[in-house]
């Protein structure tokens, strides 16, 4: 029997093949090659197995892939949402406690101020002793607040309003009256003896 030596195309593997023989494969490689024409192998088939599987691979690789990135780009979504939140929550809290601060603050100017504009009221001592300038000033002061509670009832505009608004001041001048003549002094006495607890915070 008369044997051929051959290089196989695929490896360059020096393969004995029968003369009689029209094709065979590499021991080596597995090639399947022509005994007449080796340079031109007519199939591949024990190779294209491997590069399609490699090709799956590359594919499910390229899958795991993305699909990481979507992980990490969600993930630093939400880190990025999460210290948002909380940057607006302590922003909040913090104006929130400024104005807290402020409204404190405007409050005791305002108290100041009122302290001094009371130190600053010009007032005559009326010729009472000063218990009983007091309680003049105690008992009208009850009068004019009992009135402001009623008025808090009753709209300020209107016909309602206005009867009402009529109604405490008559009130207001028989309460001065009755206070005057009771203590022996005048209308204008009365109103010195209210300026003067405004002043001295009776």
């Amino acid at each position: 029997m008369s044997i051929k030596r051959l290089a196989c195309p695929g490896c360059g593997n020096t393969v004995n093949v029968p003369a009689s023989m029209a094709k065979t494969r590499c021991p080596s490689c597995n090639l399947v090659f022509s005994t007449q024409n080796p340079t031109a192998p007519r199939s591949t088939t024990a190779n294209s197995g491997p590069k399609r599987t490699q090709s799956n691979q590359d594919a499910d690789s390229g899958s795991e892939s993305k699909m990481m990135q979507w992980v990490i780009a969600l993930g630093v979504a939400f880190v990025a949402m999460l210290v948002l939140i909380v940057i607006t929550f302590f922003r909040v809290g913090r104006q929130q406690e400024e104005a807290k601060q402020a409204e404190a603050v405007a409050a005791e100017q305002r108290a100041v101020a009122e302290q001094e504009a009371k130190k600053n009221l010009q007032y005559r001592v009326v010729d009472l002793p000063e218990s009983t300038r007091q309680q003049i000033y105690r008992d009208y002061t009850a009068m004019t607040d009992s009135m402001n509670r009623n008025s808090n009832k009753i709209p300020k505009s209107g016909a309602a309003g206005q009867a009402f608004a009529g109604l405490t001041q008559k009130i207001a001048d028989r309460e001065t009256t009755h206070l005057a003549l009771e203590n022996n002094i005048s209308d204008e006495d009365i109103e010195q003896i209210m300026i003067e607890g405004e002043a001295k915070g009776w």
